[in-house]
C-alpha cells in the first residue's frame, strides 16, 4: 500500500503514526551506480574464493550474533529460531548444482591448496566487470536449496520445514510466493519435464559439506511442488507459502527474511574484508 507523503501520517524516526501533521521530507533523487539487479544476475556470487562450508559457517555465526543483538520482543520463539538456523545452514546447498559450479569456476584458477572437488560458494569477479551469466538463463541456486530442504524434511515438522525452505528460497529476494518458469529460460530436452528458474525436474544435487559438522547427502530435485493442489510431494509451493503468510503475517515473515539476508550479506562482506587485509 503506497500513500502520498503529502497526506502525512509518517514520522522519519518512528515510522507510521497516523498523525496528519507528520509530513517528513525525503531525498528521492535517483542515485548513480550499478543498474538494478535482474533475474539473471547473481552479483553476490562474486567476491573472494570461499568454500561452501566456510561461507555457510560464517552465515550461521552472523545470524547467531544478530539474534543475540535483537533479543527481547524482536527475538523469534524457539521453534521459529530453529527453522531460521536450519535455513541458514542449508540456504546455499543449491550451490552444489552443476550449473552453479560450472559458472562460478569457469575460466578461473582456484587456490592451489584447495582439494579437488571443492564446492565453492564464491569466486573472484571478472576484471571486465561483466555480470555473471549461467548457461541456463535465470538459474537460481536458492530454489535448488529450497527444494532440497523440502525433500529432507523431518517427519512431523512440515510447517517449520516449510518456513526454512521459504527463507532459503527468499534470501536473494528472487523466489518467494510463486514458483514458475520464465519465457526466456532454457528448456529441458523432455518437453513434458517441469522447469523453473533454471532448475529442471530430476536435476542431481550432489552431496556437499555445509560446515559445522553438517553434511548434505545429495538427491534428485523434484519440482512437483510448482503444480497447483496436492501433488506427489504434498501441498504445492503456493499452498505452503500462503499457509506461512497466514501463520506469520507479512511483516513477521519479512522480518525473518531480513534476519537471514542480513546474516548472508554480513558474512560475505566480512570475508571480502579479510581477503583485502591479506
Amino acid at each position: 500500500l503506497m500513500l502520498d507523503i503529502a497526506d502525512g501520517g509518517y514520522d522519519a524516526t518512528l515510522g507510521w503514526t497516523g498523525k496528519p501533521s507528520g509530513t517528513p521530507s525525503f531525498d528521492i533523487t535517483p542515485r548513480e551506480g550499478r543498474a538494478e539487479e535482474g533475474n539473471d544476475d547473481d552479483p553476490l556470487a562474486e567476491g573472494r574464493w570461499s568454500t561452501l562450508a566456510e561461507h555457510t559457517d560464517r552465515v550461521v555465526e552472523e545470524l547467531r550474533a544478530i539474534l543475540e543483538g535483537v533479543g527481547g520482543l524482536m527475538m523469534p520463539d524457539a521453534d521459529v529460531t530453529s527453522a531460521l538456523m536450519s535455513a541458514a545452514r542449508f540456504h546455499d546447498v543449491g550451490k552444489g548444482h552443476p550449473v552453479y559450479r560450472k559458472t562460478i569456476t569457469g575460466g578461473k584458477t582456484p587456490p592451489e591448496d584447495a582439494p579437488d572437488g571443492t564446492v565453492w560458494a564464491k569466486s573472484p569477479g571478472e576484471k571486465t566487470r561483466q555480470r555473471l551469466r549461467y548457461e541456463r538463463p535465470g538459474f537460481r541456486h536458492e530454489l535448488a536449496s529450497a527444494l532440497a530442504i523440502l525433500e529432507t524434511r523431518p517427519e512431523g515438522e512440515t510447517p517449520l520445514n516449510d518456513l526454512a525452505a521459504y527463507l532459503a528460497a527468499a534470501h536473494h529476494g528472487k523466489v518467494r510466493m510463486s514458483l514458475r518458469s520464465f519465457p526466456d529460460e532454457k528448456r529441458p530436452p523432455d518437453p513434458a519435464s517441469r522447469f523453473a528458474r533454471g532448475v529442471w525436474d530430476g536435476d542431481e544435487l550432489p552431496a556437499v559439506s555445509l560446515g559445522g559438522g553438517a553434511g548434505f547427502p545429495g538427491l534428485e530435485l523434484n519440482l512437483s511442488v510448482m503444480e497447483l493442489g496436492e501433488g506427489e510431494r504434498g501441498p504445492s509451493w503456493t499452498s505452503r507459502t500462503e499457509e506461512l503468510l497466514d501463520t506469520f503475517g507479512p511483516f513477521r515473515l519479512a522480518y525473518l527474511e531480513a534476519l537471514l539476508r542480513s546474516a548472508d550479506r554480513r558474512a560475505s562482506a566480512a570475508a571480502d574484508e579479510r581477503g583485502n587485509q591479506r
